[in-house]
Parts: structure tokens; C-alpha cells; sequence
């Protein structure tokens, strides 16, 4: 088996995803996001490695 590497994933329940996005990369927080467009960001920038056991 090998490794996984996942970097920079947001999960974004809305159907404006991308004004959530321009807003995350703007670095606005979750409440903001929530405020300016109605989205919910349930994960913001997240990374993980997988690796073998």
C-alpha cells in the first residue's frame, strides 16, 4: 500500500460554495462566511497524511 496526502480541503454545505470559497481565501472566518452568503463551512483548510500501519 501507499501513502495519502490531502492538503488545503474545505467541505462546504451550501449551494453559494463559491462565494464560501473566495471568502476562505480571502481569510474570513466561519461566522463571516455564514453571514455574507449563508454558507456553513464545516471543514476549513484541512490537511492529512495517511500512512500505513
Amino acid at each position: 500500500m501507499g501513502r495519502m496526502n490531502l492538503e488545503g480541503i474545505s467541505k462546504i454545505f451550501d449551494p453559494s460554495h463559491v462565494e464560501a470559497v473566495a471568502l476562505i481565501s480571502q481569510g474570513k472566518r466561519k461566522t463571516e462566511i455564514a453571514e455574507a452568503c449563508g454558507a456553513v463551512v464545516g471543514l476549513r483548510d484541512i490537511s492529512l497524511v495517511s500512512r500505513d500501519a
